[in-house]
């Protein structure tokens, strides 16, 4: 007995209107995944970049109380 493979086509939505990617060139493949890779890209600087804003918060405020208070180094 054979399963039947039904896969939904992919569908690209770009300005509101539907493209499915089987009708896609393979110049236009390869511009959708440098599209999806620049996304990815991009939401990795966005999370590196809360990264580096948490960081400094703590430094500043580590920076504050040490100017309140100076610790005797040793």
């Amino acid at each position: 007995m054979e399963l039947a493979s039904k896969k939904k086509p992919e569908i690209i939505t770009m300005d509101g209107i539907d493209y499915p990617l089987a009708d896609f060139t393979n110049k236009g493949r390869y511009l959708l995944n440098q599209c999806r890779d620049l996304e990815d890209q991009l939401n990795i600087c966005r999370m590196k970049q809360d990264q580096v804003d948490v960081a400094l918060q703590s430094f500043t405020r580590l920076l504050a109380d040490e100017l309140e208070d100076p610790a005797d180094e040793e």
